[in-house]
């Protein structure tokens, strides 16, 4: 007896959880859909559930614009029922016959439905009914999208090198009615990029089939960062357009404000969101050419090289410095990718180049850069000197061709200086020429004036008297020097800074071993500032010329390379350069040792 009760009991349970199954609908707002426009995608369950729809099956094709959901509640004959509605946001990416996809709400799933997605120049009709496939057959009322977005590449016909600008146009056309921001390119898929907008955007008036058409052309600068087939990211333009309020197409009262629908009530109007992408286009990108003169790649359109004296027409004397400001103008490239101004060295002339300035903008949409340096020269003798010849190599990309920017040789009359005197350089065994009265003074380390190292025996260490003074100057330097000892030791025992020289090896072997050669290039430079004080440094040039080793400016060289040509990794090794960096420093720091600068203070 009781068995058969709860076999009774079971079947009872199920037939009624059977009864209250949830049955899931699915209905579109239009069947019609122009591209760009977003429409309404509802869900109904005849039950409260709690799950909700899985909709990434909708991304390979759609764009899920915004969701909501609203739930209700009632009594019906003394009965509880239940029901619960999504209504999810979509824009079609595709033009053609689609379907969507059957989706899962929990165990349950909604019937596939189809739509129809026109373009501009496509003759069908628009229904605002949830119809079937067979309703949309029957469709007699023309329509075509209002929105479009065409995206391409200005002089597509010539070859592309990488890190060369080229210019990317985008165009959205609408009837005026279009509102948003500016045009998305996809974050996902920029890393082989450097985009930047150029100038301001470009619109006309057109006429087509009678219409009146606006177009916005938005114009981009990108350089392509490697090279091979690459994939220019797809670009998205997501805005809204104001339709007039009317009472027949939406009730402001019946919305949910705490969630965003497709249509959404403004002050006056209605806004409607568009959304709009460019697919992605493959683009072919050349290396940069083999034969290539120089280790610094340089495409642009146009290079102009120029030197002025910037103080006026000097006159040279012998000894007496007097500046020159060369400046580097060049069109399609940004300031990142100007080169060093190599400065040629003579034995005529000291020098000593400032820092340089580099800025950057936009002329008739092309990007264009700029670098000023000031370069100090110091005549060691007088008559009749050359400044020599300056130049920078640099790839034509309207001709194809190969050619070099030059600031020609300049001869100038260099005057005697009665003036100057002639100081011994014991460690290089030249002469120095130095006027007597030159204000210049282009290095820290400039020779000072001659302090007298002997005192005469009959001098007394007085108030007043020279013995006083070098009594106190000693004094101070000795107290400098010890309290420098007192904190070097406590920063040591604080802990590391954060710039130490020792750190440099491990950061430079770590950026080698990773590949990354920008990061390298700049640490290398950081480096030698601090490993060769004796030494301007400004480049990686400089930092080979500092090294004095030949096989460390054989790596040098493969960092340049390797910064503009990612392709060739046959010539790159990490561990030899780790090694010869290591030995550079320790043969440096053994030398220093067994050659100290000074010779001890007390014999």
């Amino acid at each position: 007896m009781h068995k058969k009760f709860i076999l009774a009991f079971i079947f009872i349970m199920l037939t009624s959880m059977n009864a209250h199954a949830a049955t899931l609908s699915v209905s579109v707002d239009k069947t019609t859909i122009p591209l760009g426009e977003a429409f309404t995608l509802v869900i109904n369950a005849d039950e409260n559930l709690n799950e909700s729809p899985d909709l990434s099956v909708l991304r390979k094709d759609f764009k899920v614009y915004s969701t909501s959901v609203s739930r209700q509640n009632y009594i019906i004959n003394g009965q509880s029922e239940a029901s619960v509605t999504w209504k999810i946001g979509l824009v079609a990416l595709n033009e053609g016959s689609q379907e969507i996809p059957a989706i899962s709400v929990g165990k349950d799933k909604t019937p596939a439905v189809k739509i129809n997605v026109v373009g501009a120049s496509t003759a069908t009709s628009d229904n605002s009914d949830s119809a079937s496939a067979p309703a949309m057959q029957n469709e007699q009322v023309a329509t075509s999208a209002k929105y479009g977005i065409r995206a391409f590449i200005e002089n597509n016909e010539k070859p592309h090198y990488v890190q060369q600008q080229i210019t990317y146009n985008v165009v959205i056309s609408d009837d005026g009615s279009l509102a948003g921001g500016e045009p998305v390119f996809d974050a996902n898929a920029v890393g082989d990029w450097i985009i930047k907008s150029l100038d301001r955007p470009q619109t006309v008036m057109k006429t087509a089939n009678g219409k009146k058409v606006r177009e916005t052309t938005f114009k981009y600068a990108l350089f392509a960062q490697k090279s091979g087939d690459l994939m220019i990211p797809q670009v998205w333009f997501n805005g809204y357009t104001l339709q007039p309020e009317s009472s027949d197409d939406i009730d402001a009262f019946s919305q949910d404000i705490f969630n965003f629908t497709i249509k959404m009530p403004s002050l006056f109007n209605i806004e409607k969101p568009v959304s709009l992408r460019a697919p992605a286009k493959e683009i072919n990108i050349l290396p940069v050419p083999e034969n290539y003169p120089d280790k610094w790649w340089l495409p642009a359109e146009k290079v102009v090289l120029s030197a002025k004296w910037p103080d006026g027409m000097p006159q040279f004397k012998a000894g007496e410095a007097f500046r020159r400001e060369i400046t580097l103008q060049v069109i399609g490239v940004t300031e990142n990718q100007l080169p060093d101004i190599n400065l040629p060295q003579t034995t005529d002339f000291r020098q000593y180049p400032e820092k340089p300035t580099r800025r950057s903008g936009v002329i008739k949409n092309k990007f264009a850069a700029e670098e000023k340096i000031i370069n100090v020269y110091i005549p060691e003798k007088s008559g009749r000197l050359t400044l020599p010849e300056i130049t920078v190599n640099w790839y034509n990309t309207q001709t194809g061709t190969f050619e070099k920017a030059v600031v020609p040789a300049e001869k100038i009359n260099v005057a005697d200086n009665p003036q100057m005197t002639v100081l011994t350089d014991e460690a290089n065994n030249t002469a120095v020429a130095v006027s007597d009265n030159a204000t210049f003074e282009p290095e820290k380390n400039t020779p000072e004036k001659i302090i007298p190292s002997v005192v005469s025996e009959e001098s007394s260490l007085t108030p007043g008297s020279n013995g006083f003074f070098y009594l106190i100057l000693f004094t101070v330097f000795a107290i400098g020097i010890f309290i420098g000892w007192i904190l070097f030791h406590r920063r040591d025992k604080g802990g590391k800074p954060q710039c130490e020289m020792r750190q440099f090896p491990d950061f430079l072997i770590k950026k080698a071993y990773q590949d990354d050669f920008r990061a390298l290039r700049d640490g290398l430079v950081a480096w030698a500032i601090g490993f060769y004080p004796e030494h301007r440094i400004n480049n990686l040039k400089d930092v080979a010329l500092a090294a004095n080793n030949p096989q460390f400016s054989a790596q040098i060289d493969i960092i340049l390379a390797k910064l503009y040509n990612p392709q060739d990794e046959s010539l790159w090794n990490p561990k030899i350069f780790s090694d010869i960096l290591k030995d550079l420093i320790k043969n440096k720091n053994r030398t220093a040792k067994e050659n100290p600068p000074l010779p001890p203070l007390y014999g």
